[in-house]
């Protein structure tokens, strides 16, 4: 098992997962943190979209990455 293995979010949105690896793959490839491909978007009343808990985990997985890469975590 990675390090990267031992911090993945404790979910079970095959989605939120899929969007924490996108994350890892970003910072893996160069990608600054403020390329965050999920926006905050709104609904029309001005509610809050589940675009934010996308946005939440894909910066995880990009901030674990870099943790792992960082030798932060041994």
């Amino acid at each position: 098992m990675s390090e990267l293995d031992s911090m993945l979010p404790a979910t079970r949105s095959r989605q939120f997962l899929a969007a924490w690896w996108r994350g890892v793959e970003a910072y893996r490839e160069g990608k600054p943190l403020w390329s965050c491909p999920y926006g905050d978007t709104r609904s029309v009343k001005g509610h809050v979209t589940f675009a934010r808990a996308y946005q939440r985990y894909w910066k995880k997985g990009w901030r674990a990455a870099a943790k792992v890469e960082r030798g932060k975590i041994s």
